[in-house]
């Protein structure tokens, strides 16, 4: 959650964006951007100010090297007004809420999410960044928190939610180098056209140009 709204997106690779505004042919690289409504998370094109949302950003192996996202992200804006943020936007999906945050909060009875970054050591046995845990640590300044009306000690982060959450797929045609990967993000060939890629490949699952295929 951030008090103004963002009108740009920054990485050490130069400008990304959103997936809901991103195409494959468009230089900026993709990232994950979802707010939650009373139907559940949906894809957003951007950030408004004191709107909590959950970001993630590409950082798989099976993802080609040029869209993983790593490293310090810059969210800014020029001459914008911050306003106090008495009006803060909390938003429920039945039982749960996700609330903004700018403050230091140690509440026993917030729901953290089990991230690792340079602020937090995710202390907890789940994959990073899977759910919010009650009482987990305390929650830092602009980062949203989970509350919930249930007896339950973590919530998955879409826990049951259906989503439309989309990969990163590259169109490959003409000319254009082909990469392919195997599942455990190696390289194992580049051609110049889909027509060469299957040419010595085992059957098995691999990731083309940022895609899942299965080769027979």
């Amino acid at each position: 959650v951030l008090p103004f709204d963002v009108k740009k997106y920054t990485s050490q690779k130069g400008e990304i964006v959103p997936f809901a505004k991103w195409t494959s042919t468009g230089a900026a690289k993709p990232f994950w951007l979802c707010e939650l409504t009373t139907n559940g998370y949906r894809e957003v094109e951007g950030i408004k100010a004191n709107t909590p949302y959950i970001i993630s950003m590409p950082n798989n192996r099976q993802y080609q090297a040029d869209y993983v996202i790593t490293g310090i992200v810059t969210f800014s804006a020029e001459n914008v007004e911050v306003k106090a943020s008495a009006d803060m936007q909390s938003v429920s999906y039945q039982d749960k809420t996700l609330v903004p945050n700018y403050t230091n909060k140690n509440d026993e009875n917030s729901f953290a999410l089990n991230v690792k970054n340079y602020y937090v050591n995710n202390s907890s046995t789940d994959k990073d960044g899977s759910k919010f845990i009650k009482g987990l640590r305390s929650v830092h300044p602009f980062e949203a928190y989970m509350t919930t009306t249930s007896n339950t000690r973590s919530i998955d982060v879409f826990d049951g939610m259906t989503t439309a959450i989309r990969e990163i797929v590259v169109e490959t045609e003409g000319t254009e180098l082909v990469k392919v990967y195997d599942t455990r993000g190696i390289l194992m060939k580049t051609v110049m056209n889909t027509e060469d890629m299957r040419k010595g490949l085992a059957p098995g699952v691999y990731i083309v140009n940022g895609k899942k295929m299965i080769i027979k």
